[in-house]
């Protein structure tokens, strides 16, 4: 079961989600089996009472293993919605009874929870209580070309009173190199500081990805003449993601400065 699913905008189909559950074991050892629920009836709080079975798998490899949970709402008209995610380590799930959530712990000795494949910006210091917001990526690498799906962000600038206009722009950038190619870009969202996008950005074939770099930045909208102001960034090592498999995580933004950029307007 799942509570307190967020409301879908009505498109013919009610506000209400209709959630089903993808499983997946993490990381795949040639037995790369999707698992999936039936769709739940139109709920907040969806109740699947589901047993799913992993074939295949002897028990002493499984516990070494972590099971991949995405949940999303299956929409007639389109593309399913992803509404979140969770990654249960089976072992300490068994021994504790509860999922375990990922930390580490920077050379600084302050803990650090980076995304998948994400780099920490060289010479920058953590700071203990410092926040630049997160934005949360999902990503599918496969067969040359690239899926970057943009799906929100939260706790931006909560020193600001105003609710922000921000987007998303990403670039790809050739392991220490300067120069910034393929820019792909989100819609604006308005009046946000926890905006939801939920665009895909892709990257073809065509675009060289082995050996470089996503940089993700977000971006303050600004009225008028004033420049858009960069809010924070991560960068991604695009060959530190598991091909041909689904990625979701949570990429905490640093500086902007940080990713080789001193101009304060977006590039």
């Amino acid at each position: 079961m799942a509570d307190d699913l967020c409301a879908r905008e009505d498109t013919g189909f009610g506000t209400l989600p209709e959630a089903f559950a993808k499983l997946i074991l993490a990381p795949p050892c040639g037995d790369a089996t999707l698992l999936k629920t039936i769709v739940a009836e139109p709920t907040q709080k969806p109740i699947w009472n589901a047993t799913l079975f992993f074939t295949g798998v002897d028990g002493e490899s499984l516990m070494e293993r972590a099971i991949e949970v995405t949940l999303w709402d299956y929409c007639p008209d389109g593309d399913n919605v992803f509404l979140g995610e969770c990654t249960v380590d089976v072992q300490r799930a068994l021994e504790n009874d509860r999922a375990v959530c990922q930390s580490a712990r920077n050379e600084n000795g302050v803990d650090l929870k980076l995304g998948r494949g994400q780099v920490l910006p060289k010479g920058y210091k953590i700071i203990s209580g410092a926040q630049n917001g997160e934005v949360q990526l999902g990503f599918y690498l496969c067969k040359g070309a690239l899926e970057v799906e943009v799906i929100c962000a939260r706790d931006i600038c909560l020193e600001e009173k105003e609710e922000l206009d921000t987007y998303v722009k990403t670039y790809l950038r050739e392991r220490d190199g300067e120069k910034w190619l393929q820019k792909r870009k989100t819609r604006v969202v308005r009046h946000s500081k926890n905006p939801q996008y939920r665009q895909t950005l892709k990257y073809g074939r065509c675009d060289i990805l082995q050996g470089r770099h996503l940089l993700v930045m977000l971006w303050e909208k600004k009225q008028g003449f004033e420049s858009n102001q960069g809010l924070g960034g991560a960068e991604v090592n695009l060959d530190l993601l598991p091909p041909k498999e689904f990625i979701f995580d949570w990429y905490p933004l640093f500086p902007i400065h940080t990713l080789g950029s001193q101009n304060a307007d977006s590039p």
